[in-house]
């Protein structure tokens, strides 16, 4: 009797204390985050989620320019080379370039050293129409540098010496001198427009002249060539 207490008191003092036993603690078998990572909410398959990425190196640039290369000489139109037995570089074509047919001509040379007096201040005066043509090209290989001037239709001797002289001159090529009544509209029958040819170089260069002002540095000067026919 008195064990049979003694096991039932024995029951009541275990069960009072709360004892913890196997069956009530939770196992946790969830994935375990490293959070010293700074990791994201979603793990990193590897595999593209299906989002588009703007700065994907495949979508297209709408700044994109094609680069033309200059230098690519295959591409490039063929220069067509005019027929003239002039220097065309930079110049524009004139029938009437440096032509002899219906012009009067005049020459000048440079100093070749046969004499101390060629290439002078005075250089080549003609008579009685207003003209003083001079070749500043000075040679030092004793070859003659001709400059040719071609002109038409110059004023009478009536008008010319009453408005004075004036001159243009284009540095190692050419020195001209004229008289105003040149470039007097009031005047008729004068070819104000007249062609000088220089010999400077291997191939002669010609330049159309407009004596179209009384000041001679403000004339009009264009380099021209003529075609053969």
């Amino acid at each position: 009797m008195f064990q049979s207490l003694s096991f039932f008191f024995l029951l009541f003092l275990l069960s009072g204390c709360g004892v913890e036993t196997s069956s009530s603690v939770s196992s946790n078998t969830g994935t375990v985050i490293d959070t010293t990572t700074n990791p994201s909410t979603t793990p990193d398959t590897g595999t593209d989620s299906g989002t588009s990425d703007t700065n994907s190196t495949t979508s297209s640039d709408d700044n994109t320019t094609s680069v033309v290369d200059s230098n690519d000489t295959t591409t490039q139109p063929d220069v067509e080379v005019p027929d003239t037995a002039f220097d065309y570089v930079d110049a524009i074509e004139d029938p009437n370039a440096c032509s002899t047919i219906g012009y009067r001509v005049v020459s000048d040379a440079s100093y070749d050293g046969a004499s101390s007096s060629e290439n002078g201040a005075s250089g080549f005066i003609v008579a009685d129409q207003g003209l003083v043509l001079r070749s500043e090209w000075m040679s030092q290989d004793n070859a003659s540098t001709w400059v040719t001037l071609f002109y038409k239709g110059f004023p009478s001797v009536e008008d010319l010496n009453n408005q004075g002289v004036t001159s243009y001159k284009m540095e190692d090529v050419f020195y001209l001198s004229y008289d105003i009544a040149w470039s007097d509209e009031s005047i008729e029958g004068i070819t104000r427009t007249m062609y000088l040819q220089s010999k400077k170089d291997e191939i002669p260069d010609c330049y159309r002249l407009e004596l179209n002002s009384t000041i001679g540095s403000r004339i009009g000067v264009q380099k021209v060539y003529r075609v053969r026919k």
